[in-house]
């Protein structure tokens, strides 16, 4: 699993956070009421957001144009695999 954690990206707005990875994955099963099918895999990720030198640029894009933060438009987040 380790393994691929370390390959999951961080998105915002669908730009990639370089350099910053699942700290933490957290896995539970979802049953369904019919015993034949196999039961959902779900994983959450945990990610500690932090600004390196490698994605300071990623981050300055998100939060310093004017009008890119806005209380009207909800923030997109997506993880993927690199």
């Amino acid at each position: 699993m380790d393994g691929w954690l370390q390959q999951m990206s961080l998105f915002f707005d669908g730009h990639p956070i370089p350099a910053l990875a699942p700290q933490f994955a957290y896995r539970w099963l979802e049953y369904t009421t019919d015993p034949k099918l196999p039961p959902v895999s779900n994983y959450a990720l945990e990610y500690h957001l932090r600004k390196t030198d490698e994605n300071r640029d990623a981050w300055f894009d998100l939060v310093a144009r004017p009008g890119r933060f806005s209380i009207d438009r909800p923030l997109s987040r997506s993880d993927s695999t690199r």
